[in-house]
């Protein structure tokens, strides 16, 4: 990490734990439990939550939210779904409110297509993760302190209304206070 960015995250301090609430917009959440291995891996980063959220008649949303004082702190979570063998693929961007950008991608796990939003903000800016441009990389690098957002549901042979409970999610996440 280069000095000056040592230096800036050495100024921050966390302030609270991360918070979300356990009913967004009718859906109705709980915590996932993670598991020794899973929490070890999550380790350098400031803080963690993984939620799922339910809704009578809708396929569940997971909400995977990291904070940490820099990009270099956070768990790659694309690299995860690369590691498990899921054959990510980046699909597009999703437009949130106030013309933030989500990334949108595809896998599968366990016979399921799942479509799920990358977002990755600090309190001045949203980036699309992972980075692919130099400019991205470059934006990316500087953003202290910041949150990366998983939210992620399977298809079930419905593309747009995947899409449209994911983009649901990132939005009203993206109101939440890094």
């Amino acid at each position: 990490m280069p000095l000056f960015a040592q230096s800036i995250a050495q100024l921050y301090t966390p302030t609270e734990p991360i918070a979300l609430t356990n009913v967004l917009n009718d859906w109705k959440g709980h915590d996932v439990k993670m598991s020794s291995e899973t929490k070890n891996v999550y380790r350098t980063v400031e803080g963690v939550l993984w939620r799922r959220y339910t809704h009578a008649g809708q396929p569940p949303v997971d909400c995977l939210m990291q904070r940490a004082v820099n990009l270099q702190h956070l768990h790659d979570l694309f690299n995860c779904l690369e590691l498990a063998g899921t054959n990510p693929v980046t699909i597009g961007e999703i437009t949130l409110q106030h013309n933030r950008k989500a990334t949108l991608v595809e896998y599968r796990w366990r016979q399921n297509r799942y479509y799920c939003a990358f977002l990755l903000q600090s309190n001045d800016a949203t980036a699309p993760f992972p980075p692919t441009s130099l400019q991205s990389r470059l934006t990316t690098g500087l953003m202290m302190p910041c949150r990366l957002v998983q939210v992620a549901t399977p298809t079930r042979g419905d593309d747009l209304a995947a899409v449209r409970r994911i983009t649901e999610f990132a939005n009203t996440i993206g109101e939440l206070p890094i």
